[in-house]
């Protein structure tokens, strides 16, 4: 028997649940900046985790970066603490293997439930949660190990075929994109004064293709900078510039020259926009991480079944879950949604000068027959109004839905779904009696189907008092309804292909097809 057929890779998937880590974290802010008034907002962004493999466990590490908007003690005004600190995630599973290139993941972390209490006047508790993504995949190699003596002709092994998918990801180092705001397109003129409060950037990923280089992603980052102008009675005000960028990350090396290629999908983070005032206007440097996966479909060939014709022969079985991708695909959806002013303790005078949204993690997935793909969820939007005087925080939630159809083949094997969601710009106005809120939506997602296989995992062959009949001895075998030729075969420890070549049978792939004994009343041994 070959060492192709004793051995053989395989892709198994080692986590399938969204793994949580919680934070909290006290700080104490800097010098320069006043004491905390009131609070009007807190969020954070989790940078994409790095993975350290090691004593059977792996560790995802990662920043998290909280942005507190906040008045000030002393006169009102409005500020914005950046605060940086670190999260990470121990698993454990005894099947991890110890060489990172092993596995694959889309490294995906978000914040949630992110929140600010003020225990001092300069001094914060911030506590969060930081939801990573499921998706780890390990390759690993099968051995059918075979104990005792058998000759090649005597051994007879039964090999299938399952299908088995790929899959490469990477993530990049950070990339910088820069770009200027002038004066005039900030509504500046040269005399004025003015400070930056806060600043910040969403990713959209507007392509994503395999090229020679590896995976290509174009999109731009949504540039938010809060600011106001020095001097009495200014109010704040936000500005919004796209930056674009184009990078290609070294991707699908790892995947078998054979295997074909379903799609390929990507996200992107943006942890750090800094927006510096300058005699000119405002000089943006928006800091980007980018991580994309590519997905593959193949075949593995592994042994199902196995006898001697001499010796007594006895096996030991194992069974195996394989994915394989059905679709993997990046898109994008539009969110709009309203709200009653009075809903919300505001009214139509006011003006916003902030609005936020973030996507709430739990994200539902549906498969509709004719392969129609939906995943829906919530939007949490976070809006700062002003009336001219005072500043009034809003939040309230929107559905969000997203729908595609399926290219691949859906068909009743169990399907796994991953999805990797994030707001990449939002809009908000005030239209008559209500608000009024645009989202774009940043969507990647991959679709598995998963199946489980049996297959020989040992071979221990023993001495046997069997022997075969004379050859002058004609054997009848009169097969039943549910026999194959490789059940004749290895109940009589014969060769199938003898059996086949007496009885004119005609041709199948396999011994162990359902047709292989077609029509066969009775076969001659």
């Amino acid at each position: 028997m070959s060492d192709n057929n004793k051995r053989f890779s395989y892709t198994s998937r080692l986590f399938d649940r969204a793994q949580t880590c919680e934070l909290s974290d006290d700080f104490t802010l800097p010098d320069y900046m006043p004491a905390v008034g009131r609070v009007l907002s807190c969020s954070a962004v989790a940078g994409t985790p790095t993975l350290y493999l090691g004593g059977g466990s792996a560790e995802y590490a990662g920043g998290i970066r909280y942005s507190v908007l906040y008045e000030s003690a002393e006169d009102s005004s409005l500020w914005c603490a950046e605060l940086p600190s670190e999260y990470d995630l121990l698993l454990s599973d005894n099947a991890l293997p110890k060489d990172p290139s092993a596995l694959s993941y889309l490294p995906d972390a978000s914040a949630e439930n992110v929140s600010a209490r003020v225990t001092a006047p300069r001094k914060l508790t911030l506590k969060s949660r930081v939801r990573l993504s499921p998706e780890l995949r390990a390759y690993s190699d099968a051995e059918t190990l075979i104990h005792g003596d058998s000759g090649n002709d005597d051994l007879k092994v039964l090999t299938a075929r399952a299908d088995c998918g790929y899959y490469s990801s990477v993530s990049n180092s950070p990339i910088t994109c820069k770009d200027r705001l002038t004066r005039a397109e900030a509504g500046l003129s040269a005399s004025d004064e003015f400070r930056i409060i806060s600043s910040r950037g969403d990713v959209m990923i507007s392509h994503v293709q395999l090229s020679d280089g590896g995976a290509l992603c174009r999109g731009e980052v949504c540039a938010h900078i809060l600011l106001t102008r020095e001097g009495e009675g200014e109010r704040p005000r936000k500005m919004v510039r796209k930056i674009p960028f184009a990078e290609t990350l070294p991707i699908g090396s790892t995947l078998p020259d054979k295997a074909q290629i379903v799609g390929i999908r990507a996200i992107g983070v943006c942890p750090a926009l800094t927006a510096a005032a300058t005699e000119d206007g405002i000089d943006l440097e928006a800091t980007v991480m980018l991580s994309a996966e590519a997905a593959a479909a193949g075949e593995i060939a592994y042994i199902k079944d196995a006898y001697s014709k001499t010796s007594d022969c006895e096996s030991s079985r194992r069974k195996l879950t394989l994915p394989s991708p059905v679709a993997c695909w990046c898109g994008n959806a539009t969110v709009s949604s309203s709200k009653p002013l009075t809903d919300l303790s505001l009214d139509s005078g006011m003006r916003l000068c902030d609005i936020r949204a973030t996507l709430l993690p739990e994200i539902k997935t549906e498969i509709s027959e004719g392969g129609r793909f939906t995943a829906s969820g919530k939007i949490k939007f976070s809006a700062i109004a002003d009336n001219g005087a005072e500043l009034i925080p809003a939040e309230f939630d929107a559905d969000m839905k997203y729908t595609a159809d399926i290219r691949g083949n859906v068909d009743d094997l169990p399907l796994v779904t991953s999805v990797s969601a994030a707001v990449a710009e939002v809009k908000g106005r005030i239209d008559s009696d209500r608000i009024v809120c645009d989202c774009e939506l940043y969507i990647s997602c991959l679709i598995d189907k998963e199946q489980e296989i049996d297959s020989i995992g040992e071979i221990n062959l023993t001495p046997s008092a069997f022997s075969q009949p004379d050859a002058s001895h004609i054997r009848v075998c009169y097969p039943s309804a549910n026999e194959t030729l490789w059940d004749i075969a290895k109940r009589y420890r014969t060769d199938a292909n003898l059996i086949a070549e007496k009885n004119a049978l005609e041709p199948t792939p396999s011994p162990d097809s359902s047709d292989s004994l077609s029509n066969a009343r009775y076969l001659i041994i």
